[in-house]
């Protein structure tokens, strides 16, 4: 009998090795949260820091966070291959 291995894919590998088509698309297929979470942590302190920034208020920069990964989840619009997440959620935030 010969033994098979499953076939490598994303949910298979850390989170933080992964690239962020990689997680974006590796979510879309698996709704598994560990990669959009990740995808979360590598931007959140930048991105903050930038609404912070433009917005002017500690408030408002959360509540603009918290609605622009909302809407840039792979849940709520299509994933492009090559699009990267920090340009999608600037962009929302504008």
């Amino acid at each position: 009998m010969k033994a098979t291995l499953p076939e490598p894919n994303t949910t298979m590998r850390q989170p933080s090795s992964l690239s962020d088509e990689e997680l974006l698309m590796g979510y879309r297929e698996s709704s598994e949260d560990s990669l959009f979470q990740e995808l979360v942590r590598r931007y959140e302190r930048e991105l903050y820091s930038y609404l912070r920034r433009y917005l002017g208020d500690a408030e408002m920069a959360e509540d603009a966070f918290q609605a622009a990964f909302f809407t840039s989840s792979p849940e709520t619009r299509p994933v492009r291959a090559g699009a990267g997440l920090p340009s999608v959620v600037v962009h929302d935030c504008h």
